[in-house]
């Protein structure tokens, strides 16, 4: 189950993802949680989300949500 910071990331991240790639990005980051609620997230697993995640980012949007990708990291 998500916890309140990852409601939040996850509300914030479904709004700039292209359109049909909804699907694909929840995935990406239901994984990513589920690492984190595991405590098996680390620098490593930070680095795949990103790269998963940014292609199916409007290319707009890709690198205001690199910057909250990395603020997302620094406070795990």
């Amino acid at each position: 189950m998500m916890q309140t910071a990852q409601e939040k990331f996850f509300d914030f991240v479904k709004q700039s993802v292209l359109p049909g790639k909804e699907k694909a990005a929840e995935e990406v980051l239901a994984k990513s949680f589920a690492d984190i609620d595991a405590a098996n997230y680390d620098d490593q697993k930070a680095a795949q989300l990103k790269q998963e995640l940014l292609p199916l980012i409007e290319p707009e949007r890709q690198p205001e949500i690199t910057l909250v990708l990395e603020q997302f990291k620094d406070t795990l």
